[in-house]
């Protein structure tokens, strides 16, 4: 009798802690209107524009559900990468849907371009291979452009200056194969795990079963995005493939230089001129 009132104890603690985390990242709002006003109401107070753009995609980060599995964005509809950030607001408050990188990236660049900033995507990598979807954002007051990572929620540093790194210069330095100079900081929300809701269902249908061996699905409950690619073998076993083929060194961050060609033409011109222009750090 007292194991069950002491299971029954455990558990509902763990679902009142999983309800109060879950409550935190809508303290502020609960619908999107009131997130962009609060976003605006926020960053008024915050001195430089690159600590508003980062707290913008922190925020957004927080409120994004990752995913794997039969709740997927992409087969609700196949015009997910069209959807208003409204819309998919609207899908994580209630819970109904997940993204990977692309949605992610989505979400965040409408939020930046509502809040009058000029945003694109970046699509990078081998296709067929690994692929990396980020949000690149310029500055309203210069012409400076930022990396913003919603999927992994990572900030980008120069590690000489401590301070925030621009995209110009990231690019010159792994064109001159100095990544060591770059820091990277998880700025993770801790209470993110992967909604892994019909992934197993989902892999066997697509037929991508036979590339989690070694990684079983009960593995996947629990963990946060930092924690499951850590874990994933394909992830890794692909990435290497990538970058070995383009003769850069084994670091994720070199996927910065493959731009995919479906990349829209102003991030092409843009990244080119970066390259062209970021020779010299």
């Amino acid at each position: 009798m007292k194991r069950i009132a002491f299971t029954f104890l455990i558990f509902f603690y763990a679902q009142l802690a999983f309800s109060q985390n879950d409550s935190l990242k809508y303290l502020h709002h609960n619908n999107y209107e009131t997130f962009i006003q609060f976003l605006r109401d926020s960053t008024q107070k915050l001195n430089t524009e690159i600590e508003k753009l980062v707290f913008i995609r922190r925020k957004a980060a927080e409120l994004i559900d990752i995913g794997a599995g039969g709740k997927d964005v992409s087969l609700m509809s196949s015009n997910w990468a069209n959807f208003r950030a409204k819309e998919y607001y609207h899908l994580f408050y209630h819970n109904k849907a997940t993204v990977r990188c692309g949605g992610a990236s989505f979400f965040l660049q409408k939020i930046y371009i509502e809040l009058g900033y000029e945003s694109e995507i970046y699509d990078m990598g081998c296709s067929g291979e690994y692929t990396h979807q980020v949000t690149i954002v310029k500055c309203k007051k210069s012409d400076d452009y930022y990396v913003q990572d919603a999927f992994h929620n990572v900030s980008f540093y120069d590690k000489k200056t401590k301070e925030y790194i621009q995209m110009s210069k990231m690019i010159a330095l792994l064109q001159n194969k100095k990544h060591r100079k770059i820091k990277i900081d998880y700025d993770t929300y801790e209470t993110y795990t992967w909604d892994t809701t019909g992934l197993n269902q989902t892999l066997k249908q697509n037929g991508f079963k036979s590339k989690f061996n070694g990684l079983k699905v009960k593995r996947l409950m629990g963990m946060n995005r930092k924690q499951f690619i850590k874990a994933s073998r394909n992830y890794n076993k692909r990435l290497k493939e990538c970058l070995k083929e383009n003769e850069l060194p084994m670091k994720h961050i070199y996927i910065y230089l493959l731009p995919l060609d479906h990349n829209k033409p102003k991030m092409i011109k843009l990244i080119n001129r970066l390259k062209k222009g970021g020779l010299k750090e």
